[in-house]
């Protein structure tokens, strides 16, 4: 079974949860009126810059495994981002054990803030 969001996210599937969440951070700059982009800040926040940075370390554990299987084969996600999807998104960011991820949530929820 692919990962799907929502669910637990272990040591076994974060690569599969980051790869996620870079898709998210790149739909949020192709379309940044959806939800804001979260890359915007990156020049002036050099914290922020490490977080995607970090981001994109874990999602990359996962290129070996996609040069095998199809994406699909290895995580079921909606590339338009719904706003269910989003908070399933948020909530195992939230839940994530790294410490940075709940910065990451918190920025997060400041740039889609400003959107509303």
């Amino acid at each position: 079974m692919p990962f799907m969001m929502g669910d637990a996210v272990s040591k076994d599937n974060k690569g599969e949860f980051f790869y996620i969440l870079t898709k998210f951070i790149e739909f949020t700059k192709q379309h940044p009126k959806m939800y804001g982009d979260l890359t915007a800040e990156v020049e002036s926040d050099k914290d922020i810059l490490l977080m995607l940075n970090g981001i994109k370390k874990m999602a990359d554990r996962l290129s070996v495994s996609l040069e095998i299987y199809p994406e699909n084969m290895l995580v079921s996600y909606n590339p338009n981002w719904p706003v269910t999807e989003v908070k399933k998104l948020l909530q195992s960011l939230k839940e994530n054990d790294q410490d940075w991820c709940e910065m990451f949530f918190e920025y997060m929820m400041y740039v889609m803030s400003k959107k509303t």
